[in-house]
Protein backbone atom coordinates (compact mmCIF):
# COMPACT_ATOMS: atom_id res chain seq x y z
CA UNK A 1 0.00 0.00 0.00
CA UNK A 2 2.70 2.29 0.90
CA UNK A 3 4.73 1.80 -2.19
CA UNK A 4 2.07 1.37 -4.68
CA UNK A 5 0.90 4.73 -5.87
CA UNK A 6 4.84 5.37 -5.99
CA UNK A 7 5.40 3.06 -8.01
CA UNK A 8 2.78 3.13 -10.12
CA UNK A 9 4.05 6.23 -11.02
CA UNK A 10 7.39 4.97 -11.87
CA UNK A 11 9.26 5.21 -8.93
CA UNK A 12 12.50 2.67 -9.66
CA UNK A 13 13.38 2.11 -5.63
CA UNK A 14 9.44 1.32 -5.19
CA UNK A 15 9.07 -0.87 -7.93
CA UNK A 16 12.00 -2.93 -6.46
CA UNK A 17 10.40 -2.67 -3.16
CA UNK A 18 7.60 -3.81 -4.39
CA UNK A 19 9.09 -6.82 -6.35
CA UNK A 20 11.09 -8.09 -2.67
CA UNK A 21 7.50 -7.95 -1.29
CA UNK A 22 6.78 -10.57 -3.97
CA UNK A 23 9.58 -12.34 -4.29
CA UNK A 24 9.38 -12.88 -0.58
CA UNK A 25 6.24 -12.98 -0.22
CA UNK A 26 6.43 -10.47 2.91
CA UNK A 27 2.24 -9.12 3.18
CA UNK A 28 1.12 -10.76 -0.16
CA UNK A 29 1.64 -14.19 -1.44
CA UNK A 30 4.61 -15.43 -2.81
CA UNK A 31 4.74 -14.50 -6.56
CA UNK A 32 7.78 -14.99 -8.69
CA UNK A 33 6.18 -13.46 -11.52
CA UNK A 34 4.47 -10.63 -10.27
CA UNK A 35 8.53 -9.92 -8.63
CA UNK A 36 9.84 -10.07 -11.67
CA UNK A 37 7.73 -7.96 -13.14
CA UNK A 38 8.04 -5.34 -10.70
CA UNK A 39 11.76 -5.52 -10.83
CA UNK A 40 11.77 -5.21 -14.67
CA UNK A 41 10.09 -1.89 -14.36
CA UNK A 42 13.09 -0.40 -12.00
CA UNK A 43 15.72 -2.24 -14.21
CA UNK A 44 14.21 -0.70 -17.21
CA UNK A 45 14.71 2.89 -15.43
CA UNK A 46 18.44 1.47 -14.66
CA UNK A 47 18.04 0.38 -11.09
CA UNK A 48 20.72 -1.59 -10.31
CA UNK A 49 19.54 -2.86 -7.26
CA UNK A 50 16.52 -4.28 -8.86
CA UNK A 51 18.59 -6.25 -12.07
CA UNK A 52 20.95 -7.93 -8.15
CA UNK A 53 17.13 -9.14 -6.86
CA UNK A 54 16.10 -10.50 -10.06
CA UNK A 55 19.41 -12.18 -10.73
CA UNK A 56 19.11 -13.65 -7.36
CA UNK A 57 15.51 -15.19 -8.12
CA UNK A 58 17.13 -16.19 -11.37
CA UNK A 59 19.83 -18.13 -9.42
CA UNK A 60 17.52 -19.95 -6.83
CA UNK A 61 15.34 -21.19 -9.89
CA UNK A 62 18.53 -22.73 -11.54
CA UNK A 63 18.55 -19.87 -14.47
CA UNK A 64 21.68 -19.53 -14.10
CA UNK A 65 22.67 -17.88 -17.86
CA UNK A 66 19.69 -15.37 -16.93
CA UNK A 67 20.85 -14.97 -13.50
CA UNK A 68 24.35 -14.50 -15.15
CA UNK A 69 23.26 -11.66 -17.67
CA UNK A 70 21.89 -9.24 -15.32
CA UNK A 71 24.62 -9.56 -11.90
CA UNK A 72 26.54 -8.45 -14.96
CA UNK A 73 24.36 -5.42 -16.35
CA UNK A 74 23.75 -4.61 -12.49
CA UNK A 75 27.43 -4.93 -11.24
CA UNK A 76 28.55 -2.03 -13.77
CA UNK A 77 25.44 -0.01 -13.07
CA UNK A 78 26.58 -0.13 -9.75
CA UNK A 79 29.75 0.16 -10.10
CA UNK A 80 29.35 3.16 -12.21
CA UNK A 81 26.94 4.66 -9.06
CA UNK A 82 28.54 4.02 -6.54
CA UNK A 83 32.48 3.21 -6.70
CA UNK A 84 34.80 0.05 -7.17
CA UNK A 85 34.95 -0.50 -3.11
CA UNK A 86 31.37 0.16 -1.89
CA UNK A 87 29.92 -2.44 0.18
CA UNK A 88 27.08 -3.34 -2.03
CA UNK A 89 29.65 -4.15 -4.92
CA UNK A 90 31.09 -6.66 -2.29
CA UNK A 91 28.10 -8.23 -1.64
CA UNK A 92 27.15 -8.13 -5.33
CA UNK A 93 30.58 -9.97 -6.34
CA UNK A 94 29.78 -12.44 -3.26
CA UNK A 95 26.11 -13.63 -4.90
CA UNK A 96 28.20 -13.51 -8.43
CA UNK A 97 30.64 -16.12 -6.74
CA UNK A 98 27.70 -18.07 -5.55
CA UNK A 99 26.45 -18.42 -9.13
CA UNK A 100 29.00 -19.74 -10.42
CA UNK A 101 29.70 -22.37 -7.39
CA UNK A 102 26.08 -23.34 -8.24
CA UNK A 103 27.69 -24.38 -11.55
CA UNK A 104 30.65 -25.51 -10.25
CA UNK A 105 32.68 -23.00 -12.16
CA UNK A 106 35.28 -22.43 -9.34
CA UNK A 107 37.90 -20.65 -11.10
CA UNK A 108 35.22 -17.84 -12.00
CA UNK A 109 34.17 -17.76 -8.17
CA UNK A 110 37.37 -17.46 -6.88
CA UNK A 111 38.92 -13.75 -7.54
CA UNK A 112 35.10 -12.69 -7.05
CA UNK A 113 35.45 -13.61 -3.51
CA UNK A 114 39.23 -12.63 -3.33
CA UNK A 115 37.64 -9.00 -4.51
CA UNK A 116 34.70 -8.75 -2.23
CA UNK A 117 37.09 -9.90 0.67
CA UNK A 118 39.19 -7.10 0.02
CA UNK A 119 36.40 -4.63 0.19
CA UNK A 120 34.79 -5.68 3.21
CA UNK A 121 38.51 -5.85 4.54
CA UNK A 122 39.28 -2.20 3.34
CA UNK A 123 35.94 -0.81 4.60
CA UNK A 124 35.72 -2.85 8.22
CA UNK A 125 38.95 -3.68 8.75
CA UNK A 126 40.06 -7.47 8.97
CA UNK A 127 38.84 -8.98 12.13
CA UNK A 128 34.68 -7.88 11.54
CA UNK A 129 31.95 -10.61 11.56
CA UNK A 130 31.72 -9.88 6.85
CA UNK A 131 35.12 -10.31 6.64
CA UNK A 132 34.94 -13.75 8.68
CA UNK A 133 31.40 -15.02 6.62
CA UNK A 134 33.38 -14.46 3.22
CA UNK A 135 36.74 -15.72 4.61
CA UNK A 136 34.18 -18.77 5.23
CA UNK A 137 32.74 -18.78 1.64
CA UNK A 138 36.87 -18.72 0.35
CA UNK A 139 37.89 -21.62 2.25
CA UNK A 140 34.56 -23.63 1.42
CA UNK A 141 35.27 -22.77 -2.09
CA UNK A 142 38.75 -24.39 -1.70
CA UNK A 143 37.86 -27.21 -0.08
CA UNK A 144 35.12 -28.25 -2.56
CA UNK A 145 37.95 -28.00 -5.03
CA UNK A 146 40.53 -30.33 -3.16
CA UNK A 147 42.80 -27.57 -2.64
CA UNK A 148 43.15 -28.20 1.44
CA UNK A 149 46.25 -26.42 1.78
CA UNK A 150 45.00 -23.27 0.66
CA UNK A 151 41.62 -23.93 2.52
CA UNK A 152 42.68 -24.53 5.98
CA UNK A 153 44.04 -21.46 7.03
CA UNK A 154 41.57 -19.69 5.63
CA UNK A 155 39.19 -21.13 7.42
CA UNK A 156 41.30 -20.68 10.61
CA UNK A 157 41.15 -17.24 10.25
CA UNK A 158 37.56 -16.81 9.74
CA UNK A 159 37.07 -19.27 12.94
CA UNK A 160 40.07 -16.94 14.62
CA UNK A 161 37.44 -13.64 14.07
CA UNK A 162 34.68 -15.78 14.99
CA UNK A 163 35.94 -16.52 18.06
CA UNK A 164 37.54 -13.31 19.49
CA UNK A 165 33.79 -11.69 18.65
CA UNK A 166 32.26 -14.51 20.74
CA UNK A 167 34.21 -13.71 23.65
CA UNK A 168 34.52 -10.09 23.47
CA UNK A 169 30.55 -10.83 23.48
CA UNK A 170 30.61 -13.00 26.37
CA UNK A 171 32.46 -10.00 28.12
CA UNK A 172 30.45 -7.58 27.66
CA UNK A 173 26.86 -9.66 28.48
CA UNK A 174 27.21 -9.70 32.34
CA UNK A 175 27.77 -5.84 31.67
CA UNK A 176 24.35 -5.39 29.84
CA UNK A 177 22.78 -7.75 32.44
CA UNK A 178 23.41 -5.36 35.06
CA UNK A 179 21.79 -2.65 33.27
CA UNK A 180 18.74 -4.85 32.34
CA UNK A 181 19.58 -5.49 28.88
CA UNK A 182 19.64 -9.37 28.63
CA UNK A 183 18.13 -10.38 26.00
CA UNK A 184 18.28 -13.68 27.12
CA UNK A 185 15.77 -13.76 30.29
Amino acid sequence: EIWLPAASDGDAASQTAIGALFQFGLGVPKDDLEAIKWYQLAAEQGEGVALFQRAGLYLFQGRYADAQSLYNRALIIQEKDLGPDHLDIASSLNDMATLYEEQERYEDAEPLRKRALAIYEKVHGPDHPDVALILSGLGLLYQIQGNYAAATPILKQSLSIQERLVLLQLKEWPHQKSKGIDQHG
